[in-house]
């Protein structure tokens, strides 16, 4: 007997296994398409992070450099200004003179050369209490020489004993001079005079560097009614500040 059709069209398929499944062909491809969208959006999210630390990194490092710059720019602007603009120390010899220019007062008084002999400077016959620097004192240079007159006294290193004096000290030291007693004291005076007793010059430069007319004084001394002088004032029983003792000191060492 003949096969029919139907048996025919099995024997054909035999050996082919189930058919094609479509639910199943379907329920694959919906599954590809969502690992690809999540791994899309993964990517994209990290790209939008970097891209984000690189902006924000070059923000910050910008930001830092322009910091540092305009930290860097203030500190030298802040140098120079204080180099400009920074005024004298106190008691700097440095003052203004009347030309509108810094002058060095102290340098001014240094230049003086101390006179090869005692300067006879002799007190008023009368009144004398005018002041004793005839103006404003930016320095002093002091020179010392034998209270019996003649060549200053030379120290050990070969030159004449003398020192300068400025801005607070300066002051000072005229404040005390003129600050001294007007007229003798009525008081007797001991009798008793030392050997090592000097006299001391006073040339003062005025703030503006013009020199002033010296002024004369006894140190080292019993110093009662001694005149401390410029020729036209006169002080008495004047005594050197403190911060004189160590140049009196050597003054009286010098020969």
């Amino acid at each position: 007997m003949s096969p029919n059709e139907f048996q025919l069209r099995a024997a054909l398929r035999e050996g082919e296994g189930d058919g094609v499944n479509a639910a199943e062909v379907i329920a694959r491809a919906h599954e590809l398409r969502q690992h690809r969208r999540v791994r899309y959006t993964s990517v994209a999210a990290i790209a939008v992070v970097v891209t984000g630390i690189g902006v924000g990194g070059g923000l910050a490092l910008n930001s830092s450099s322009n910091d540092k710059s305009s930290s860097s720019s203030l500190s030298r602007n802040a140098a120079g200004g204080s180099a400009a603009a920074s005024p004298a120390a106190p008691g700097a010899s440095r003052s203004q003179g009347s030309s509108g220019y810094s002058v060095d007062t102290g340098a001014s008084a240094a230049a003086v050369s101390c006179p090869a002999a005692l300067p006879q400077i002799a007190p008023p016959a009368s009144g004398g209490g005018g002041a004793l620097f005839a103006g404003p004192v930016g320095a002093v240079k002091i020179c010392a020489y034998p209270q019996a007159g003649g060549a200053p006294v030379i120290g050990r290193n070969g030159t004449p004993v003398s020192t300068v004096l400025s801005g607070a000290q300066a002051t000072a030291l005229v404040a005390s001079l003129n600050g001294a007693s007007t007229s003798r004291t009525t008081s007797p005076c001991p009798l008793y005079r030392t050997a090592d007793g000097r006299a001391l010059v006073f040339y003062a430069v005025s703030p503006d560097g013009s020199a002033l007319p010296p002024v004369s004084a006894t140190v080292a001394q019993n110093p009662c009614n001694l005149p401390a002088t410029n020729g036209l004032a006169v002080r008495y029983n004047w005594t050197p500040p403190a911060y004189l003792d160590t140049f009196v000191a050597e003054a009286r060492a010098a020969r």
